[in-house]
Formats: C-alpha cells, sequence, structure tokens
C-alpha cells in the first residue's frame, strides 16, 4: 500500500514538472521572434488560434492582431540589430499578414458583409498602419539593400490597400445598397 503511495506521488511529481515546464516553453514561445529556438512553437499557437477563429470579422481582428505581433517583431530585430536575413524574414512576415488581413476583407465584402460591420475592422487596421510608421521608420536608417527594402515595403504596407482596394474596383455590390 505505501508502495502504491509513492509511486502516485512520483507521478504526480513527474506531471507537475511537465505542466510547469511547458508552461515556461509557452511563454517563452509567446516573447520569441524569428532566429529564437521556440519561435516554430509561437507560429504554431498563432496558426491554431487564426484556425479555430469564427469566420467574419472575428478572424479579420485575428489576422489583425498577428499583423501587429509581427511588427513587434521586426521592431525587436531592428534594436537587437540582428542579421539582415532575419530581419528581411521579419518584414515579409508583415507584408504577408497584411495579405491575410486584405483577402479577409475581399472575403467578407464577398459575402455581402455591410460596410458598417467592418468599420472597427478598419479603424484596427488604419491604426495598425499609422504606428508602423511611427514605430519602425527610424529603426530603419541603419539599414542597407536589400533588407531596408522589405521594411520599407512593410512600412508602406496597408492592410487595407491592394487585394480589397483591386477587388473592391473589379466586383459590383452583391447586395442591393451595398
Amino acid at each position: 500500500m505505501i508502495r502504491m503511495t509513492r509511486r502516485k506521488v512520483y507521478v504526480a511529481g513527474i506531471a507537475a514538472m511537465l505542466l510547469v515546464g511547458s508552461a515556461v516553453v509557452a511563454a517563452d514561445a509567446a516573447r520569441s521572434v524569428p532566429g529564437d529556438l521556440t519561435y516554430g512553437l509561437k507560429q504554431a499557437f498563432v496558426e491554431l488560434r487564426i484556425a479555430t477563429a469564427p469566420r467574419g470579422t472575428e478572424r479579420a481582428q485575428e489576422y489583425l492582431e498577428n499583423t501587429d505581433t509581427k511588427i513587434a517583431e521586426l521592431e525587436r530585430l531592428l534594436q537587437r540589430q540582428a542579421s539582415v536575413d532575419l530581419i528581411a524574414e521579419a518584414a515579409e512576415r508583415v507584408l504577408r499578414s497584411d495579405r491575410n488581413v486584405q483577402a479577409e476583407l475581399a472575403g467578407l465584402r464577398l459575402q455581402g458583409v455591410s460596410e458598417e460591420s467592418l468599420e472597427k475592422v478598419k479603424a484596427r487596421a488604419a491604426a495598425s498602419h499609422r504606428d508602423r510608421q511611427r514605430q519602425l521608420g527610424p529603426a530603419t536608417a541603419r539599414l542597407q539593400g536589400p533588407s531596408r527594402e522589405s521594411v520599407r515595403r512593410a512600412l508602406e504596407s496597408d492592410p487595407l490597400g491592394g487585394v480589397v482596394s483591386e477587388t473592391d474596383k473589379a466586383l459590383p455590390p452583391l447586395l442591393p445598397g451595398s
């Protein structure tokens, strides 16, 4: 009987260590940037969060949150004076994230979602665009060549531009009065 209790204590102790260890790894992953050991884990959590978000403006909000995270990562890499390759990769991630926002908004418009329903998303996207100009603009002065160009494109990219604008121009309204 004592042996069984001891075994339960060991199992409980191991389970507690695994739980605490995974919490520490998850916390470290949340703060990671491209090039960090736990960055892949962070990306997996983000992709899971986006995949499980309900379609509609909620998913667009998740994409915008991801864009803001990518901008913060790029800013930290610039502050760390990371390698040119990591900075260029992070800038490209900002652009891809913007394209996801654009595509989600275009899809919502194709579904006939009213502009009024999209106002909150559009306001947040506009704020995100202004913030990236303020946050990243001064940090790019030291960059040269391809990394400077990648960051410049990320700075100029607009989550409401590109795909959304072109889609709006190419397609008539789906619903009367929209």
